[in-house]
């Protein structure tokens, strides 16, 4: 395992468990921390002051607060002194929370009981910060009932007479935020209202989900800077990397010479704010490679690749070491026995943590594939494949996900050096070094880029001759190279464990593009929809970035098959933008996004199907600045439609290409909440003109079409939305 550089300041830990809904506080827009920095003392008249050290332990490796301890009180900026709880002087006003207060004067009294609680620590730290009770929310009427108010400033609803200061709620209402905390005898519930909860694997947090969100919101700082070149967007994946029950955003940056992974964390909006639910706050970088060609090829899967529920990061490098090639996997989160974890980490959530327990270098040897011929290119392509586990029955049995791993350039040895290209299955489990793995080899022989593209086609393997009672996963595999750029897809089975290996699935079905040079296959995304319980439909969408148009332009071509039982394409629908111009790339990226059709249908009864479709050479205004498409291939009655929603490049500068579309993923299982993220890794970043790379998380606006007008944008020097105003 090797080391990973943070760029977050404190590398922080947690584990994995099930997800739980929570929320944040409200928050005033100047506060006494506006850049989130807290210098604190503790007096020695406290008589125990380790419920502090942890509480301020825990704020920087949780949260973007940055904290320090120091010796003496005239180098702090917060001290904590012994008396009755509460922040010191001027009782509780607004002006409480106004930034020129002087260091000296920002105290925090703490009773004089041992042991203090975390809690109570935590609600007075969350107060200078801007924090108020959660029951004071405007809102607070449609979840709590408040008792006769016997000290007004305490329970007076915000933008009242008592608390007249401008703030924001960062989140929906949160019964179990920690701004709660301690006024449970004045403060009732409604019939109705989720208590919600900080347990986390029977232990209970400092703060929920979203008190730690809210934050964010608030205190989030930029990652980097936008320097010429950089390729912020290179890549693009998303996960649920901290068990938050949101789903986070991974971006791949080819900055200088180095690889950097940035991860934006998934924050929930208040109902009453004019987005969708969901936004996107800066979290932590790391750098992955140091040494790196300036257009060297990323890839990025999401999937939980060990079982323990949450979301790992696999990433690709096929121009590594000459192109060679290497897989890292990368394990935000691991489970509680973990070693490496020390006994104040073990026992809190993971919501929040920022960085990389572990991290594991896969190279063409580790997963035996020859590499002496010709130079595999691992990495090229990453797909995740639903479990391979045969033992379902069992309610506790881990359900891992297993990965696919392209390597176009790869050589057989024992058939000489022609680069026909394979594909590694890699069973998901504790250690990708330790896990069972199979080989796919290109079925033709010769050149095609065989492993240029995987996908996961959800479908029911037939096993032994019968039908598997659990839906597993057919795997498809893209040759775009074969034939002189024809293409190709291979229809594959499913993989199964037998006898202490994993066993290559049989090739069920070829397909062969006739079309010159359409590049048939280069992308690929699979999904399936359920008619009835008993049966479903697999489908694949195959990119032909290089197809033909009646025109005579390149523009590109996405086709939409069924695959029936036996593996064969059955040819459903295409699309070809009527708008184009030739070198439009159409189909060079491709992901699925699907939700249910009603709150009546469940989710595995009947899907609304969503395809999002990379064009980053398309022009706008002249400039080939790319464009995204999302097609809704079936109406709801399940017949075919055809229009799509076009996504333009934000800011096209005239002086350059920006590819918006270079790379897609699905925003995974967010349901209405849901869409996609894309990269435009030359684009402009806005307000400095430089030609640093953006990337866009686009979500459904409601309607069936309605996804051009709503886009969450991301760059390198991105903040939280709420900052205070002294900042």
């Amino acid at each position: 395992m090797m080391t990973i550089r943070l760029f977050a300041r404190v590398l922080a830990t947690g584990v994995a468990c099930l997800p739980i809904a929570a929320f944040a506080a409200a928050a005033f827009t100047d506060v006494w921390y506006p850049d989130g920095d807290i210098r604190y003392y503790i007096d020695h008249g406290v008589l125990d002051p380790h419920a502090i050290e942890d509480t301020m332990t825990y704020l920087s490796e949780y949260t973007p607060i940055t904290v320090e301890e120091k010796t003496s009180a005239g180098s702090a900026n917060l001290q904590f002194l012994n008396g009755s709880s509460g922040l010191e002087d001027d009782g509780k006003t607004p002006s409480y929370w106004v930034q020129n207060r002087a260091d000296s004067d920002k105290k925090i009294k703490m009773a004089a009981t041992s042991p203090l609680s975390m809690d109570s620590v935590m609600h007075q730290v969350g107060h200078a910060l801007g924090l108020v009770h959660e029951f004071q929310r405007d809102d607070r009427d449609d979840h709590v009932a408040v008792c006769f108010n016997v000290d007004p400033v305490d329970y007076s609803p915000l933008g009242g007479i008592y608390w007249p200061d401008p703030y924001y709620n960062l989140s929906p209402y949160d019964q179990a935020s920690v701004m709660s905390d301690g006024h449970q005898s004045c403060v009732t519930r409604l019939p109705g209202e989720d208590a919600g909860s900080r347990m986390y694997e029977y232990v209970g947090n400092p703060l929920s989900v979203n008190d730690i969100n809210g934050l964010y919101r608030m205190y989030a700082t930029e990652m980097g800077s936008n320097d010429p070149g950089d390729r912020f967007g290179a890549a693009v994946s998303s996960g649920d990397y901290d068990n938050d029950g949101f789903k986070d955003i991974a971006v791949a940056n080819v900055q200088g010479n180095g690889l950097w992974l940035s991860f934006f964390r998934g924050v929930a909006t208040d109902p009453a704010e004019n987005v969708t639910g969901l936004e996107w706050m800066p979290w932590f970088k790391v750098e992955l490679d140091d040494d790196v060609p300036v257009d060297a090829r990323v890839a990025l899967a999401s999937g939980d690749f060990d079982g323990y529920g949450t979301d790992d990061l696999a990433v690709g490098q096929p121009d590594y070491d000459h192109k060679r090639g290497r897989v890292s996997i990368l394990q935000l989160t691991t489970g509680p026995e973990d070693a490496d974890k020390s006994d104040f980490e073990r026992q809190f959530a993971p919501w929040g943590h920022k960085g990389i327990q572990h991290r594991y270098d896969l190279s063409p040897e580790d997963l035996e594939l020859p590499s002496t011929q010709s130079p595999p290119e691992l990495g090229a392509a990453l797909a995740t494949v639903h479990a391979t586990d045969d033992n379902r029955d069992d309610p506790d049995d881990l359900r891992y996900e297993d990965l696919l791993i392209g390597a176009p350039g790869a050589s057989d040895d024992n058939k000489g050096p022609v680069a026909k290209g394979a594909v590694v299955i890699l069973q998901g489990y504790f250690s990708p070094l330790t896990s069972m793995r199979a080989v796919l080899w290109n079925p033709k022989a010769t050149v095609g880029e065989f492993g240029a593209a995987v996908a996961a086609i959800p479908g029911r393997c037939a096993l032994n001759g019968q039908a598997s009672k659990y839906y597993e996963d057919f795997i498809a595999v893209g040759a775009p190279g074969n034939n002189g750029d024809n293409g190709a897809v291979h229809i594959y089975g499913c993989a199964t464990a037998g006898g202490g290996a994993l066993l290559p699935p049989p090739l069920l079905k070829s397909s062969y593009s006739n079309t010159v040079g359409s590049r048939y296959g280069q992308a690929l995304a699979g999904f399936r929809i359920h008619v009835s319980d008993s049966s479903s439909k697999s489908y694949l969408a195959i990119g032909q970035p290089q197809y033909e148009a009646s025109d005579g332009k390149k523009v590109g071509r996405v086709a939409l098959n069924q695959i029936l039982n036996d593996g064969s394409l059955s040819f459903v629908n295409g699309y070809v933008p009527s708008q184009h111009d030739g070198a439009d790339e159409f189909g060079s990226a491709l992901a699925v996004q699907q939700r249910p059709y009603s709150d009546s249908i469940p989710d595995e009864a009947g899907r609304e199907t969503f395809i999002g479709i990379g064009m980053p050479g398309a022009k706008v205004d002249g400039v080939r600045a790319g464009k995204v498409y999302v097609w809704r291939p079936f109406n709801s009655d399940g017949s075919l439609h055809n229009p799509a929603s076009v996504i333009e490049a934000l800011n096209p500068d005239p002086g350059s290409d920006t590819r918006f579309g270079d790379s897609i993923a699905t925003l995974r299982q967010l349901k209405d909440l849901g869409g996609f993220v894309a990269g435009a890794p030359n684009a402009v970043t806005p307000g400095d003109g430089i030609q640093a790379g953006q990337v866009s998380a686009l979500q459904n606006g409601g309607g069936p079409y309605d996804w051009d007008g709503v886009r969450w944008n991301m760059n390198q020097e991105e903040h939280g939305d709420r900052q205070p105003t002294n900042r």
